[in-house]
């Protein structure tokens, strides 16, 4: 008769408060983040080659620039599981939580400052990021929590105390399926549930099926293009090396309740929608609220309703009003894509709708926004 399984490990989560602690956390992200690889890890932490001394290099210089901005920025809270058998760190992730508008002066670009700057490398970052951090600054000026899979930006931006914002999450290959991720959820629901706060989440495909156990409902799928006319050598192989990147866009209300008071989406939310859940202090907009519609000059992602449609249109620079727009996209009947089987890649999750009422719902938008293309 074999024995029976050994039971997982009592799990005892921590907060960080040194930067010891922190390097220990960062070589499991790292290690979990290569373990499968997440493609968005090597464009928010620089990599300069594939050898192991590179790597300790890359991951020394990455602790250094996170630690200094976790140290800056209010805001950010590292925690780990500890495993007390072995003392080894399981897993951790960063939680941010926003009191107050983090986002003061709507949507700005996410500059890269972690790569060689004037690099095509560094513009490739700021190209990438600026869709995929756009959808957040537009729809959540207001206090809130946050959490992105995999990504730190560790370079000074003005959008809160020079700080920033998205955050990461890590298990380590030894320890996945054994609960460490719901325990680090755990942690941010405690404290974000008693002061009745919203959560918003930009996610890879593998962290999906975890946010969606813990209360999350996906809102928008999001893919990245990073077309432009004229390409160089090395944009093109950056198109083909990241050609797999996607997110998912997921939100959780306050404290976890869909009930028929939830509105449509995060854009939706307005100074009223929370009163009865605010369990206390701030106003959870302060003297800005989230319908103000913000003009900008900088490429839009790929979006559809609740992530199952999916509608591109071609990069360039374009006059954006993202509250109204996500408005019109939400409230529109429209045939949608489907989300596939589990993929690594978001990007090849998410399928484009190509019936006779999206056209016309396009043709429709088309006229009401001629400033955007949709093919």
């Amino acid at each position: 008769m074999s024995p029976p399984p050994t039971p997982p490990p009592a799990f005892e989560i921590r907060e960080v408060t040194t930067k010891a602690e922190f390097a220990r956390l960062n070589d499991v992200l790292w290690t979990a983040n290569f373990h499968p690889y997440e493609p968005i890890f090597t464009l928010c932490h620089a990599t300069t080659g594939p050898t192991a001394a590179d790597r300790a290099t890359d991951q020394a210089r990455d602790t250094d620039l996170h630690w200094a901005a976790h140290a800056r920025n209010p805001a950010s809270h590292y925690l780990y599981a500890l495993d007390p058998r072995t003392g080894r760190v399981a897993g951790g992730c960063e939680w941010t939580f926003y009191h107050t508008n983090p986002f003061p002066d709507g949507p700005q670009p996410v500059p890269c400052t972690w790569y060689p700057e004037g690099s095509e490398k560094a513009e490739f970052v700021t190209h990438v990021l600026t869709q995929c951090l756009l959808p957040r600054q537009a729809w959540l000026r207001r206090a809130h929590a946050g959490l992105l899979l995999s990504s730190t930006i560790p370079g000074e931006w003005n959008q809160f105390d020079r700080g920033e914002w998205v955050n990461r999450m890590g298990v380590h290959p030894d320890y996945r399926r054994q609960g460490v991720g719901r325990l680090l959820m755990q942690w941010g629901h405690a404290r974000i549930d008693a002061w009745g706060y919203e959560c918003f989440i930009e996610s890879g495909a593998m962290g999906r099926w975890l946010y969606e156990q813990c209360g999350y409902r996906r809102v928008m799928g999001l893919a990245v293009d990073c077309a432009r006319k004229d390409p160089s050598e090395e944009w093109e192989r950056l198109m083909f090396e990241y050609r797999s990147l996607g997110m998912l866009l997921l939100w959780r209300p306050p404290r976890g309740v869909w009930d028929e008071t939830v509105p449509a989406g995060p854009w939706a939310v307005t100074e009223g929608t929370w009163q009865d859940a605010q369990g206390g202090g701030e106003p959870l907009f302060g003297s800005t609220t989230s319908t103000t519609s913000f003009k900008m000059t900088i490429p839009f992602p790929m979006i559809g309703p609740e992530s199952y449609g999916l509608y591109t249109r071609r990069a360039a620079p374009r006059s954006l009003e993202a509250d109204a727009l996500a408005k019109e996209l939400q409230s529109t009947d429209v045939s949608r894509g489907q989300l596939g089987s589990r993929s690594s890649s978001a990007a090849t999750m998410i399928t484009t709708s190509t019936t006779s009422s999206s056209s016309s719902w396009r043709q429709k938008l088309s006229q009401k926004y001629k400033k955007f293309h949709f093919a």
